[in-house]
């Protein structure tokens, strides 16, 4: 089979027949054998980036406490909150203990390292950041910043200073929101929930934004020049981080007429994935934002059905990247990929790898590729 086409064929027959092609030696193979298996064996960040074997939590979302710890052997580790076991990929405890052990090398390279700043959307690196050094145990630091005014918050006075402007910010202020909201300080968490309420009344993409209006045009991607409550760019990546964000925060603040529309452009994208494909296939540097997107729907959506389509769009994705991966890289085309190699760093962490050297590369690159987190 050629690799380098399986991202852009429909991926039902694989469904139908429970069985996947997989490249030769790919670390994959192991758990790839049918699609039920898929998501699990792919993500990596729920170092971070969130208990990824729930699919329906006890409790809603915005009451879940997951409890961060050290295991026997020293070993930080994530404890999912409780799910049925019939809604649960197949995993076996010594491949979850296997994880660990590697996300303990990703969590540590990342512990006590500067976060970098919060203007425009660099929080997609700096909230990553400042996630793993809370994790490590620096958490009066990591709180200080992940709390911290935004660069432009003059932009954001109609959502009480929180930036949910930029789609890369949003990802990272979801996982802030849910996962780590009960370290924020009250009053803090409070200003974000007032905020997402007013940001998602109405439908924030495309609404003129309260100081710039429609935007003056020209180069750029901030509110100054698009106009808009929300960066309305719409490649993958993109879309699912703007997409779910939205949907996550209208749902938690009772915005229920935003919460159905944003339902529905979701259900339209998890369609087109098993019908037609993914536009940014080949990008193995954004395949990972749409990815860790998804896990903040599958991790955090209070409705059922909302989360099946979470984990359909994890699997889908956890599929393609498994055909696609080998020794630490895409296999076939690659297109923005910025001459630097992401795809590795979930499989590696998630499955393992033969090559010490990829399995290194995958401790330095994980940030990038889900922004983590």
């Amino acid at each position: 089979m050629n690799r380098s086409r399986v991202g852009i064929l429909p991926a039902r027959k694989y469904i139908e027949t429970g069985k996947m092609p997989v490249p030769p030696r790919c670390p994959f193979h192991l758990t790839l054998k049918i699609i039920p298996l898929l998501s699990n064996a792919f993500v990596v960040a729920g170092a971070v980036l969130g208990c990824t074997h729930q699919v329906i939590p006890t409790t809603p979302a915005s009451e879940a406490k997951p409890v961060i710890s050290r295991s026997v052997t020293d070993l930080i580790q994530i404890e999912p909150l409780p799910i049925a076991t019939k809604y649960r990929n197949q995993w076996t405890p010594e491949l979850e203990s296997e994880f660990w052990v590697r996300a303990n090398q990703a969590i540590q390279y990342y512990g006590g390292k500067g976060y970098g700043n919060n203007y425009g959307e660099n929080e997609k690196r700096s909230y990553p950041y400042a996630m793993f050094d809370f994790i490590v145990g620096n958490r009066e630091k990591a709180l200080e910043f992940l709390q911290s005014e935004d660069a432009q918050a003059q932009d954001n006075q109609h959502t009480e200073g929180i930036d949910y402007y930029y789609a890369f910010t949003l990802k990272g202020q979801i996982r802030k929101y849910f996962f780590f909201g009960q370290f924020l300080d009250p009053t803090y968490k409070q200003r974000m929930f007032d905020g997402a309420k007013t940001w998602t009344e109405t439908d924030p993409n495309g609404r003129p934004h309260p100081i710039y209006g429609k935007g003056k045009g020209g180069d750029g991607w901030g509110p100054d020049v698009r106009g808009s409550w929300v960066d309305g760019r719409n490649t993958d990546n993109l879309r699912a981080m703007r997409e779910i964000s939205v949907y996550l925060m209208a749902e938690e603040t009772g915005n229920e007429e935003t919460r159905r529309l944003y339902k529905k452009k979701i259900q339209r994208y998890v369609w087109a994935l098993y019908n037609i494909g993914m536009g940014e296939w080949d990008s193995e540097t954004y395949h990972g934002h749409t990815f860790a997107a998804y896990l903040n729907l599958y991790d955090f959506a209070k409705e059922p059905e909302v989360k099946q389509l979470a984990k359909a769009a994890l699997d889908w994705m956890s599929a393609a990247a498994a055909v696609k991966y080998y020794r630490g890289g895409f296999g076939g085309p690659t297109k923005r990929d910025y001459k630097e190699s992401t795809m590795l760093s979930a499989p590696c962490l998630k499955t393992g790898d033969e090559s010490e050297m990829v399995a290194l590369a995958a401790v330095k690159n994980i940030q990038r590729f889900s922004g983590i987190l």
